[in-house]
């Protein structure tokens, strides 16, 4: 039974990109339109385009696992940011779906992941200076510089560690990571 278009939401459209995007199958509009049961000019005025599309499918699983990490961390202060950001850098890094995502068109990718045309990157900024700014408020955290500025700083280093296979063809390690974020967080 076809599902009237009325019946499916936005939401619901980007509940089934993310399985696919986690099954690691391309995203793309057109067959999500008719698996569902929509119009494509529906799921375009939706999402815009595929690669939006899959920004916000990105943007979702960063916001998901942010939140778990948060919840999961133990700990105050400068300790507790990087033990936070090591850890989404860790899920990013052993990701299956983020490397088949990158390994099928590595220039779109990082443009996606990295740039301001697309959600990915000011999700993981507003996440950093959000818990950066509960850190200041509680008094477990004295910065030198504006929230928003070192929240921005921390997130192009997360880029950089996250996807220095693609950029530079070096790897990366966590220790490294763990390390910068220490030192611009003392």
């Amino acid at each position: 039974m076809v599902q009237s278009e009325r019946a499916i939401t936005r939401v619901a459209l980007l509940d089934a990109a993310r399985s696919r995007w986690l099954r690691g199958q391309r995203l793309d509009l057109n067959s999500l339109a008719v698996e569902h049961g929509i119009s494509r000019a529906t799921a375009y005025r939706w999402f815009g385009s595929n690669d939006r599309l899959a920004g916000e499918v990105i943007a979702s699983m960063v916001a998901r696992v942010f939140q778990e990490n948060r919840e999961a961390t133990i700990g105050n202060g400068a300790a507790r940011v990087v033990a936070i950001l090591r850890g989404q850098l860790s899920i990013t890094q052993e990701s299956t779906a983020m490397k088949t995502y990158i390994e099928r068109d590595p220039r779109t990718a990082l443009e996606v992941l990295t740039t301001h045309k697309y959600p990915v990157q000011r999700t993981l900024i507003q996440l950093i200076e959000g818990l950066i700014v509960e850190e200041v408020e509680r008094g477990n955290l004295a910065l030198r510089i504006e929230p928003s500025t070192l929240a921005y700083a921390l997130t192009r280093l997360m880029e950089a560690f996250a996807y220095a296979d693609v950029v530079t063809g070096r790897t990366a390690s966590l220790e490294e990571s763990t390390n910068v974020f220490a030192s611009l967080l003392a």
